[in-house]
């Protein structure tokens, strides 16, 4: 839905640094993170070691290829590249066009009558 792999290519031109499937198995681990709510980032690579599904989804195989070291660096790139703003903006234009989101709130629990007492 969001796409990230289309973005992810202005992060790494190939010449320096890692790879760019690493960079999008990072900003993938990076949604995994906010979508199961990972306090901190050993919490999210434990989970990603113990997991083979959610690993593989952000496209490692091995459990050895989620480095802790790698994922604060990894973090400060997308950050000042503003991906997940990209993102965002991209996913807005994509599905909701010229739509105005808005909902509307309403408090349906009981009021409580007051009852006014007589001295």
């Amino acid at each position: 839905m969001c796409t990230i792999e289309k973005h992810i290519q202005f992060f790494n031109d190939g010449r320096f640094g890692r790879p760019k499937k690493e960079r999008l198995s990072l900003a993938l681990a990076f949604v995994a993170k906010a979508v199961y709510n990972f306090s901190n980032t050993k919490i999210r690579i434990d989970y990603l070691k113990n997991n083979a599904t959610l690993r593989r989804i952000c496209g490692w195989e091995s459990k050895k290829e989620c480095s802790q070291s790698t994922f604060p660096r990894a973090f400060t790139e997308l950050a000042h590249g503003e991906l997940p703003q990209i993102i965002h903006e991209n996913m807005v234009k994509k599905h909701c066009k010229e739509k105005l989101a808005g909902h509307v709130s309403r408090d349906l629990t009981p009021k409580k009558s007051m009852k006014y007492q007589r001295d």
